[in-house]
């Protein structure tokens, strides 16, 4: 099989089989301006990447420092009062205990049919 170089050879490794290609396309008019291209685009998108990156980081600093904020009015409001947390903590609890431990027995029918 000619693989476009000249030479019948197969490549050993995926590594041999790309620098074969990268050899035949660097013969090819246009490879120099594609390569190119391709550079500056990659060029373009590690700065886009980076930019996104600073802006997500402030978001999650800007996030961080509100959560902050929220979590110690809502420590100061409960050092104050506690019990109204701590009331509806215990009814949330005995809400989920009745969710939870209702078991439903299976309906049994007797050779009367009836049902106990």
């Amino acid at each position: 099989m000619n693989y476009g170089s000249g030479s019948s050879k197969r490549p050993e490794s995926i590594k041999e089989a790309i620098r074969m290609v990268d050899e035949a396309l660097s013969r090819s008019a246009g490879f120099n301006e594609l390569k190119s291209a391709v550079s500056e685009m990659s060029a373009d998108a590690v700065e886009g990447l980076r930019e996104f990156s600073s802006k997500a980081m402030e978001s999650i600093e800007d996030a961080m420092g509100s959560g902050r904020e929220v979590f110690q009015y809502v420590d100061s409001k409960m050092r104050a009062n506690p019990w109204p947390i701590i009331g509806g903590v215990a009814l949330g609890a005995f809400l989920l205990g009745l969710a939870v431990g209702t078991e439903r027995r299976p309906e049994r029918k007797t050779d009367s049919g009836y049902r106990h």
